[in-house]
């Protein structure tokens, strides 16, 4: 991205902010209000993915202070195969196998009748007896690890689908309160169209963004948590609110019942 470009996207973040840039902002085109609207997403998901490293690289120890709150947490391991169970068929990540007939080139995890195989950090095939199953409670380095390289595993996939969550939150707030705002237009007889309306709304997300996405790993470390029980409120309610006030003052500027300096 250009100078000019990375110039440009940071205006357009402050106008979004403030009802008067809206005047701009609902005559832009589709493609543009698009392009910002996932530009500004991908770059607010980095930002938390980055914010949220200090809570990930304390996981092992949050999963040893939990498992040490049990005053037994005991299993029973026995598993009894004809032949390999793979799950799922075609492209495993978990193999039972109690004859141990397999060998372990695919997926991240190989169980057999006294193994539990997996992969943990850079990839390295590690090897963990079932005995450590039995008893899990008061904490457990071996159990740890096993639960922090699936955690790990699986990071890419929750990572996907925590980002299409907050995509389609914001693309259906946006649609809902454009197709309310157009309602709102047309009793008031004012001359902006149905898109100029969605326009708007997905450039006033912008607030949205920023607040649950930059808050959203701080969550996790229980800073927020005060806040909550305080007022009552989360944040993610606060953020939707700001969302209505700034999109229904960004309606009335753009359509000209309202100006502001």
């Amino acid at each position: 991205m250009a100078d000019s470009d990375i110039l440009t996207f940071g205006k357009t973040v402050l106008k979004s902010l403030y009802p008067h840039g809206y005047k701009d902002l609902h005559q832009r085109t589709t493609a543009q209000a698009i392009q910002y609207f996932f530009s500004l997403l991908i770059l607010l998901f980095v930002a938390a993915a980055v914010l949220s490293l200090p809570a990930m690289l304390s996981f092992p120890k949050a999963i040893d202070e939990k498992l040490s709150l049990f005053a037994e947490f005991s299993t029973d391991w026995s598993i009894a195969t004809d032949d390999p169970v793979f799950i799922p068929q075609k492209q495993p990540i978990v193999t039972f196998d109690s004859n141990d007939e397999v060998n372990f080139t695919k997926g991240l995890i190989y169980i057999t009748n006294d193994e539990v195989y997996y992969r943990g950090k850079w990839n390295k095939i590690q090897a963990l007896n079932a005995s450590a199953f039995k008893e899990i409670s008061g904490g457990n380095k071996q159990v740890t690890e096993f639960i922090f390289a699936i955690a790990i595993f699986l990071l890419p996939t929750v990572a996907i689908a925590l980002f299409l969550i907050f995509a389609l939150k914001y693309l259906f707030a946006a649609a809902l309160f454009s197709l309310l705002g157009f309602i709102g237009i047309l009793l008031s007889r004012s001359r902006l169209s149905l898109r100029e309306c969605f326009l708007m709304a997905l450039y006033a997300t912008t607030v949205m963004m920023l607040l649950d996405l930059l808050l959203f790993p701080f969550q996790f470390q229980g800073l927020l948590m005060p806040f909550s029980i305080l007022f009552g409120v989360s944040y993610g309610m606060i953020s939707l609110t700001l969302f209505f006030i700034l999109y229904a003052l960004a309606l009335v500027v753009a359509s000209g019942k309202l100006h502001l300096r």
